[in-house]
């Protein structure tokens, strides 16, 4: 049982940030409904996926070093920020009267 919950955890943790990182682009692919707003959005959202990895990878040197016990909970901060940044880029991109990307006025 442990390690059934041990593998759903992994695939939890993974699932999140290729979520993040793939459903934008999907809705923003659609012309009417991309905006500056909402791309800006999802590219912070990548900028925090990398913060995260990057949160993981220095938690695990310090493990390697001290030979202390790591958290699969570093940097999750940083994962839950990409979270709010990604859903805030699809709904920019969703909501009605979004100006088009790549133009100045409506």
């Amino acid at each position: 049982m442990d390690m059934v919950l041990a593998l759903l955890l992994l695939v939890a943790v993974w699932a999140v940030p290729l979520t993040v990182l793939v459903v934008p682009p999907i809705v923003l692919v659609d012309a009417l409904h991309r905006s500056l707003a909402a791309v800006g959005l999802w590219l912070v959202a990548v900028a925090l996926v990398v913060g995260w990895v990057r949160a993981l990878l220095v938690d695990m040197d310090r493990v390697d070093a001290t030979g202390d016990q790591g958290s699969w909970l570093a940097g999750v901060e940083w994962l839950l920020a990409a979270v709010v940044a990604a859903t805030a880029s699809v709904v920019v991109a969703r909501r009605r009267g979004a100006v088009p990307f790549g133009t100045l006025t409506r």
